[in-house]
């Protein structure tokens, strides 16, 4: 659990109504590593020291955060916190801006086994 945000009060509060006496550990509340890694530069500059590849795309550029799953993406924070600030800076992983999206409609077929898509339109 990171320690900020909606997503480790709610992994918490589930946690906790489990096992009340679980210890859920929060690094961003950890004093010792919020002096070495202040932010999310200081631990890609660390991932990138160490040879250590990571998926996050232009992150370091990135002035908000973006969770993803199944559904899609959800982007929130810093500079999109403020309502002066277009979403048109979300860079779309997923998918296109619907301005960019073909005017055609297509099906897809996902295949899933245990909870994991296995298969895209019969492959695998």
């Amino acid at each position: 659990a990171t320690g900020r945000g909606n997503d480790q009060v709610r992994f918490e509060r589930y946690v906790n109504v489990l096992d009340p006496d679980f210890k859920v550990y929060a690094p961003w509340r950890d004093p010792a590593l919020l002096e070495e890694f202040p932010g999310r530069s200081q631990m890609l500059a660390y991932l990138q020291k160490h040879g250590i590849g990571h998926q996050i795309i232009s992150q370091e550029k990135k002035r908000y955060s973006t969770d993803a799953n199944i559904c899609g993406l959800s982007n929130e924070a810093e500079d999109l916190e403020s309502m002066e600030t277009p979403m048109t800076i979300v860079n779309p992983v997923m998918g296109v801006w619907p301005k960019d999206a073909p005017d055609t409609t297509e099906e897809v077929t996902l295949k899933f086994e245990s909870g994991r898509c296995v298969e895209l339109n019969g492959k695998k």
